[in-house]
């Protein structure tokens, strides 16, 4: 890949790098020969392309021209008009996904042992099974397994809260932007996230959003019991998050940056 990208250079054509995820590993050494790859490879390039608007931080030395293309949801989610049925007065917590990082959802599953409170999980992924089976005779933790992508807005629907709080520890979500953060903008529902990440600095900072310590069961519980008290303010997040423009929520907006990116390119 070096050689050809020194190849193109060396041509009138201009390099594009996708930066989807930041070089990540637990050993040292592989961790900094990524790095240094990434390095080799970003200096032949003529443009970057960032996944996310915090990567900009990790990036700010590189001199090609930056631009973010946000992984956002496509406007035909909204089509969707039909309702998931699921009747209860309880405060409803969903995590719509892929359903993986064990410990993160054992320790909400934990929180919300014996609350006023349903905790749903849509979706599948290499842990589901594991979490029905720890989760086994709570009658407020319900698994609904596979689905379309279309059907989600009749997820979010049903949710009061939803929920998108990943193991922080981790590189990648302490800087990424999740799909979670657009489909709840999209949505117009308050949606929870990470503590110590950047898009929870912004989430915080903005006051769209709410925020966890996802490895503490007592910081989970506490946020549901000023849920479900109604101690946090949750109509004013809910009009923070109405005042973004909705067109500017989805992928198609991306893709217009896309198409004056390459019709630009000379």
């Amino acid at each position: 890949m070096l050689i050809l990208s020194k190849l193109i250079k060396s041509t009138d054509s201009k390099v594009i790098y996708d930066i989807p995820d930041l070089p990540a590993s637990t050993s040292q050494f592989i961790f900094k020969s990524l790095k240094k790859l990434e390095e080799i490879f970003i200096s032949s390039g003529d443009i970057l392309l960032l996944a996310s608007r915090f990567f900009k931080d990790k990036y700010q030395d590189v001199e090609c021209k930056k631009i973010v293309i946000d992984n956002k949801p496509q406007k035909k989610i909204l089509n969707n008009k039909g309702k998931f049925k699921f009747k209860s007065e309880r405060l409803k917590i969903s995590f719509i996904g892929t359903i993986r990082y064990y410990e993160i959802y054992k320790n909400l599953i934990d929180a919300v042992k014996g609350k006023e409170v349903e905790l749903l999980f849509f979706g599948w992924g290499p842990d589901k099974e594991r979490l029905e089976k720890y989760s086994l005779g709570l009658d407020n933790v319900h698994f609904f397994g596979r689905y379309q992508y279309e059907d989600i807005s009749k997820f979010y629907k049903v949710s009061d809260v939803v929920w998108a709080a990943y193991p922080s520890k981790d590189i990648n979500v302490r800087y990424a932007t999740s799909n979670k953060f657009f489909e709840s903008l999209v949505f117009r529902k308050p949606c929870v996230f990470s503590k110590n990440t950047k898009l929870g600095q912004h989430v915080d900072e903005n006051r769209i959003g709410l925020l966890v310590n996802p490895y503490s069961v007592d910081d989970i519980s506490v946020l549901i019991d000023n849920l479900i008290k109604g101690k946090l303010n949750l109509e004013l997040i809910l009009n923070n998050i109405r005042q973004i423009k909705l067109q500017d929520l989805f992928w198609e907006r991306e893709e217009d940056k896309l198409k004056a990116l390459f019709e630009n390119m000379d």
